[in-house]
């Protein structure tokens, strides 16, 4: 247990517990297993050109009609009494419990249009629906547990193990990629919470879409600081919370160089969103200092550099990441137009995220999955690592928000 959470942040990623179980069952294709038989490393030279298109169907083309699709459906199926449920296009939300679906309801009707906003359209294929099943109920979601399996069965993928459902009923969440699922239990994260929890762990299912043709293995980075930039537009005070051990409040890693003094900041209990922009450009503004002098530009750990950064993993995410990873993804989204007509930054983000989509990259995991990222990232910004590393600095003290 960690201070104020009452739960283990482990359980949040747990698309990412088993990497060998998922990546054999999502080689779902002669093209996917091609593609991992030539994937075990990713040089520049194999990124440098976009993924061709494949005419494969999505991971998800077996979900079609599988689910409930109402109500009375859901009340056939399981036998529970008033279930209410919403739905927006590819993302929808049920609950039996009337309290609980109203606090959520509310942060996902805000959640989901910025979501989409940000990324320039519903990347969820045809037969991939986010749901969002929430219950005070431990039994109730024990029963969809079971047809959570039944989904998995129809892809041909391993279903989630069963230690993720105790983790639900005893600790407050978990999600699973494929089919796309987040469980919530409302009688242990709080209310005043969850609505965070939900908009956090939804972002991170769509944006894992967004960049893999079955969800599975997106960048550490860009999970979070997506689903960072989410909260903060769909929210109005953010709940702090924790999703990684090793950013948990007691760990003495904070983050590398200048910014371990955002992890000693963040140590009075408080990992609020309301927080980051304050402790980021304090640490900017160190950072930038040390890149006029050439005394302690020569000293600068290389690690410090975003190109670095992006390739953080699960296992080392550290707690001033968060706030990091935020500014970081607010940078290479930014739709700001730029000189000599360039593209914006996050028109050439759309591009990145489009060719990773692509089947050749189906069987990667999430380290080479993030050396894609950075690769893409760093050929259609036509810059190097370091070069991008300053661009991040001069845009975040006029650009980066500062409240």
């Amino acid at each position: 247990m960690f201070p104020d959470q009452g739960e283990d942040p482990g359980l949040h990623h747990n698309h990412l517990l088993a990497p060998t179980m998922m990546l054999t069952s999502l080689i779902l294709s002669m093209s996917a297993l091609l593609a991992a038989s030539q994937s075990d490393a990713i040089t520049p030279s194999e990124v440098s050109v976009p993924a061709p298109v494949v005419e494969v169907p999505s991971a998800a083309a077996a979900l079609e009609n599988w689910h409930p699709a109402n109500s009375a459906e859901w009340k056939e199926r399981f036998g529970h009494e008033n279930i209410l449920f919403h739905t927006w296009g590819s993302l929808e939300l049920w609950s039996d419990d009337k309290k609980t679906f109203n606090a959520l309801y509310s942060a996902l009707d805000a959640a989901w249009p910025a979501a989409l906003e940000l990324l320039g359209g519903d990347p969820m294929p045809k037969g991939a629906v986010i749901r969002v099943i929430a219950s005070p109920r431990a039994s109730t979601l024990s029963d969809y547990w079971k047809l959570l399996n039944e989904g998995a069965e129809l892809c041909g993928v391993s279903p989630p193990p069963d230690f993720l459902l105790s983790g639900v009923n005893g600790m407050g969440s978990a999600h699973w990629n494929l089919p796309p699922t987040l469980l919530l239990n409302s009688s242990t994260e709080s209310l005043k919470s969850l609505p965070t929890r939900a908009v956090h762990e939804v972002s991170v299912l769509l944006v894992g879409w967004a960049c893999s043709w079955s969800g599975y293995g997106a960048p550490e980075f860009l999970e979070e600081g997506f689903a960072g930039m989410v909260e903060r537009r769909a929210l109005a005070k953010p709940a702090a919370l924790v999703y990684h051990d090793r950013a948990a409040l007691k760990t003495t890693i904070h983050g590398y160089g200048v910014f371990s003094g955002i992890g000693e900041a963040m140590n009075d209990l408080s990992n609020a969103p309301g927080n980051w922009p304050r402790i980021v450009h304090k640490a900017v503004k160190t950072m930038a200092k040390e890149q006029r002098s050439k005394r302690k530009r020569a000293k600068v750990d290389p690690m410090q550099r975003i190109d670095a950064l992006l390739l953080r993993s699960q296992e080392e995410f550290a707690r001033a990441d968060y706030a990091y990873a935020w500014a970081v993804m607010e940078f290479l989204f930014d739709k700001q137009e730029r000189v000599d007509e360039q593209p914006t930054r996050r028109a050439l983000l759309h591009q990145v995220l489009a060719e990773m989509r692509g089947t050749d990259h189906a069987a990667l995991d999430q380290d080479k999955r993030s050396k894609l990222f950075l690769e893409r990232v760093l050929h259609h910004a036509a810059v190097g690592g370091e070069n991008l590393h300053l661009e991040f600095l001069g845009w975040a003290a006029e650009s980066l928000p500062t409240r």
